[in-house]
C-alpha cells in the first residue's frame, strides 16, 4: 500500500467525497437495496463492504433487470463499453445477447 502517495489518496477522498454527498444521485430516482442487502450480511459475516458487494451485487442484479431494462442497458454500455444489439423495448426482453465492443 502507498500510505505515502499523497496522489492516489486524495482521488480516493476526492470519489468518496462525490460518492457520499449524493451528488450522484441529484436528478434521478437511486436504488440502494443491493447496498442494504450487503449491510445485513456483512453485519452477519467478518467481510469488507466491497466483498460482500461483489457477492450480492450480480445476483441482486440478475433478479430486478427486467424492472428497468434501461437502467441496465445504460449500465452496460456505459460501465462495460458494450454495444447493445436489438433491444426490443416492447416486450422488456433481449432479442440477442450484448456483444461487446472490440
Amino acid at each position: 500500500m502507498e500510505s505515502k502517495n499523497y496522489a492516489a489518496r486524495s482521488e480516493i477522498m476526492w470519489t468518496d467525497t462525490i460518492v457520499h454527498n449524493d451528488l450522484l444521485g441529484m436528478g434521478r430516482t437511486e436504488d440502494w437495496s443491493s447496498h442494504q442487502i450487503e449491510h445485513g450480511v456483512s453485519s452477519l459475516n467478518d467481510m469488507l463492504h466491497g466483498a460482500g458487494l461483489s457477492i450480492i451485487f450480480p445476483s441482486w442484479m440478475k433478479y430486478t433487470y427486467k424492472a428497468n431494462i434501461n437502467r441496465f442497458s445504460q449500465f452496460s454500455v456505459r460501465v462495460w463499453d458494450s454495444e447493445i444489439l436489438n433491444l426490443n423495448f416492447t416486450n422488456w426482453r433481449y432479442e440477442n445477447e450484448i456483444r461487446n465492443k472490440k
